[in-house]
């Protein structure tokens, strides 16, 4: 699971592959609407995208996540 709707959810479907999914939530509808097609655009098929607020409430129910992540925008500059 990654806390915002980019290339955490992605990184992670690709360590998972198609043993398990990749969740990524977001609470902005753009940012939900870009991730959604990168997603369908580059064939990430167990990406699964949810919205909500990570400070408030994560919309996944418990004891269902192995593993949370969170890359913030100072980490992925580093990764391009």
């Amino acid at each position: 699971m990654d806390s915002v709707a980019g290339i955490g959810a992605f990184l992670a479907s690709k360590r998972v592959e198609e043993r398990g999914r990749a969740i990524g939530i977001d609470f902005s509808d753009d940012m939900l609407a870009k991730a959604t097609k990168a997603a369908r655009d580059n064939g990430f098929t167990n990406v699964e995208l949810r919205k909500g607020d990570v400070e408030d409430r994560i919309p996944v129910e418990d004891n269902s996540v192995d593993v949370a992540v969170r890359m913030d925008w100072q980490e992925w500059s580093f990764l391009t």
